[in-house]
């Protein structure tokens, strides 16, 4: 009996071991594959929410093509007030910059999308493109040497008597500190026809405005005339280098007086671009920065005015750079003007690359 027993406990104690490892090994398992099932839960609901088609990701799109909207729609009626306000000959349109003023406070575009209409004239805001402009600032887009179609109009008879005693008519200047080759109604954008130097002929390329600097970070372009607008006579009697040095530019280079009328170059200032008393020549230093031939000799030579020692105070550059000190050769004017900082420029086509005169860039205002 007790042997009975004991074999029945010892039965007993083996089945509840085998149960015991039995249980644990089931454990295992379960805790497995629950964590496989978690992790496929997780990964459906990381889908459902974050997926290409997942509720964040739509709702996401959804907000970004609402955003888009409602900038399309500013676009929209900004350029309605813009056509409206043209037809009645209206200026109180709001500027472009305004208008992204407002934008950015409403947030409906960020600083980065601002710059981006700044700089390309148009954003993309989820699947719309929307376009602002087809105009860039200035600087954006041109290079020292192209062509743009700055006009400074036509010699009116109120410029000349402004000339007084400097202008001598359409025939080229014969005394020293006068100016000539031109009259009223002709244009301040062609070249005086000079014929009388050998082997000298009108090009197509020297008339019009050419690029001299450009200051991206500032937008101030600088436009220098093509060719030679007017002539100038310098002479050659004892100081008419320096007396030629003030009457081009209006500054006494050698300390002394002088009586006679310096000349003023606003008339080739056009204010709906130039900045008004920004109209100037070119000095001979800055000839010398510009890498340019085709812009730095067109032809004919022009004086460029200089401070330089106890010397004469003019330079002439004439045909490839020779450089000529004397007074009565060197005929050509080239005016400098300084464009506004809010000038714009149509967006380049093939059709207006700056590369020729014909093909300059449009300016806008």
């Amino acid at each position: 009996m007790l042997k009975y027993k004991k074999r029945e406990r010892v039965r007993n104690k083996n089945f509840f071991y085998k149960l015991s490892k039995s249980n644990k090994g089931i454990t295992l398992i379960a805790l497995v594959i629950t964590i496989i099932v978690l992790l496929i839960l997780a990964g459906v609901t990381v889908a459902t929410l974050m997926g290409d088609n997942g509720i964040l990701t739509k709702a996401e799109k959804a907000k970004l093509e609402t955003r888009g909207g409602a900038v399309q729609e500013a676009r929209d009626l900004w350029k309605a007030e813009i056509n409206a306000d043209e037809k009645i000959n209206n200026e109180t349109t709001k500027t472009l910059d305004e208008v992204l003023d407002e934008l950015i406070f409403q947030n409906l575009i960020t600083k980065e999308e601002r710059k981006e209409i700044e700089e390309t004239g148009q954003v993309t805001i989820g699947s719309r493109v929307i376009v602002f402009t087809e105009e860039f600032l200035i600087s954006d887009i041109v290079k020292v040497g192209d062509f743009v179609n700055y006009t400074a109009g036509i010699w009116t008879q109120e410029e000349i008597d402004n000339l007084e005693n400097l202008y001598t008519g359409k025939s080229l200047p014969k005394s020293a500190g006068e100016f000539g080759g031109f009259q009223v109604g002709d244009s301040k954008d062609e070249t005086i026809d000079i014929q009388q130097y050998e082997g000298t002929k009108k090009n197509k390329y020297q008339f019009g405005w050419r690029v001299l600097s450009v200051d991206s970070e500032s937008n101030i372009v600088e436009l220098i005339h093509s060719g030679t607008p007017e002539a100038y006579y310098q002479g050659y009697n004892g100081s008419a280098g320096y007396q030629s040095y003030y009457i081009l530019t209006g500054k006494n280079s050698n300390g002394q007086s002088y009586s006679g009328k310096y000349r003023n170059w606003k008339e080739y200032e056009n204010l709906d671009f130039a900045i008004e008393n920004s109209a100037r020549l070119c000095t001979s230093s800055e000839m010398d920065e510009v890498d340019a031939p085709y812009l730095t000799f067109p032809g004919e030579g022009y004086w460029v005015p200089e401070v330089k020692g106890m010397g004469w105070s003019l330079e002439c550059f004439i045909k490839l750079g020779t450089n000529y000190l004397i007074g009565n050769v060197c005929l050509g004017i080239r005016p400098v003007v300084t464009l506004r900082q809010d000038v714009k420029i149509e967006k380049p086509t093939s059709s207006n690359d700056g590369s020729t005169p014909d093909k300059a860039y449009i300016l806008k205002k």
